[in-house]
């Protein structure tokens, strides 16, 4: 039973080759057919892991690559830039268009995106900062109270001003892009505006709120498309599998991942 998929994002497969006749390449070596047709995966001796599981997962990926290429074709779904004799870079472009056309065709009502929302607002937090900035005519003497407050010491309220509470990326260009660097509390960094130097400290990291579902609805969209599309392609490839006809040649698998010889 196949049980590990390739989506979208996921990592590219070690180079493989498949088709009607036996690949040439004697580095590959064919591991697995789909009704007739020899499934290949190429040694990656420096990256691939060779554990039994690992040959397994690997096998099972490049038969659901061929099972969705195929059906990609068969929906006409084939495109001008993947023509040409087969090879793990046509089926893998395949196997995305499948995917892409089983995304995009998904019909999601406001009431799944909003629901949705509801049960992921914690994506969508829009982190608020208090920055505190003081002047200093020459750039000597910022460094010099950077380096007097060290890591423990805070920029005194006296002689010195606030900016925000303010979104990061809603902080007014006094003080960015170089903001932008300061993550944690107590952070500063030195920066020079108008002829004058500033040393600007990250006061306070603020609790979030969401964005409201109106802002974030696009990225709600996205991560709900997605995710039905996930579970619509890896129920196809079931179905796929299901219906066709796989032959694992086990002894090949061996050879790619031999047993320890205190096991044999």
């Amino acid at each position: 039973m196949l049980r590990h998929y390739l989506i979208l994002l996921a990592a590219a497969l070690p180079a493989a080759s498949c088709g009607p006749s036996e690949p040439r390449d004697p580095e590959v070596e064919v591991v697995a057919r789909v009704n007739g047709e020899p499934i290949a995966i190429a040694e990656d001796t420096k990256d691939a892991a060779t554990t039994s599981d690992a040959v397994h997962a690997r096998v099972d990926a490049a038969v659901a690559r061929h099972l969705a290429a195929a059906e990609a074709t068969r929906r006409g779904l084939l495109a001008s830039d993947v023509s040409g004799p087969p090879s793990v870079r046509k089926e893998e472009k395949l196997r995305d268009a499948l995917y892409a056309s089983m995304r995009d065709s998904l019909e999601l009502g406001e009431d799944e995106l909003r629901a949705h929302y509801e049960k992921t607002r914690v994506r969508y937090l829009t982190p608020q900062v208090s920055l505190r900035r003081k002047s200093f005519a020459r750039e000597a003497d910022a460094r010099a109270e950077e380096r007097r407050l060290g890591a423990d010491g805070r920029i005194s309220a006296a002689g010195s001003d606030t900016i925000g509470p303010a979104p990061v990326g809603g902080l007014p260009t006094s003080v960015m892009p170089e903001a932008l660097s300061l993550t944690a509390e107590g952070q500063r960094v030195v920066l020079t505006r108008g002829g004058r130097w500033w040393l600007v400290e990250l006061e306070e990291i603020h609790a979030s709120e969401p964005l409201p579902f109106e802002a974030a609805r696009t990225r709600v969209e996205q991560s709900l498309r997605m995710l039905r599309a996930q579970s619509l392609f890896h129920a196809e490839i079931d179905r796929l599998r299901s219906e066709a006809q796989v032959a694992v040649d086990e002894a090949a698998l061996a050879r790619m991942a031999p047993e320890p010889a205190s096991e044999r």
